[in-house]
């Protein structure tokens, strides 16, 4: 069990953009930094099938692959981003982050700037840069 915090920037104007849980799987990378893979799953979720089904797309992945997540609703209109987010999403519906398929080993040594080309930039050094552009948005 690892302590719930935000461990980049000032905690309390990220507590204004997300809940500490919601926000904890953005610094998993840095903060398991001894496991290779993981699979994040809200606790809310149902599995209809076996998890090892999910835990199988980890073998597909090809060498720039690093995380898998499904779309956040079917219909833009109706889903929760087009509807309430406060920041920016990825594509016209977001992506559900309650299972997220992570290569954690992938993410810590690909090295991102904002769009995601590669640079001399670390994970910690993309998020507060985000974190400073969109939390008055």
């Amino acid at each position: 069990v690892y302590p719930i915090s935000f461990s980049v920037g000032n905690t309390e104007e990220w507590r204004k953009l997300f809940k500490p849980c919601a926000a904890q799987r953005l610094f998993l990378p840095m903060i398991l930094k001894d496991v290779d893979s993981l699979l994040y799953v809200d606790t809310d979720v149902l599995f209809l099938r076996p998890i090892d089904d999910i835990w199988g797309f980890l073998r597909t992945f090809n060498a720039t692959q690093l995380a898998a997540m499904a779309p956040e609703h079917e219909i833009p209109k109706i889903g929760w981003y087009s509807r309430f987010a406060r920041h920016p999403y990825y594509g016209t519906t977001g992506v559900n982050s309650g299972v997220m398929l992570m290569n954690l080993t992938r993410i810590r040594n690909t090295q991102f700037k904002n769009n995601l080309i590669p640079t001399g930039l670390k994970w910690e050094e993309m998020l507060y840069p985000l974190y400073q552009k969109y939390k008055n948005y």
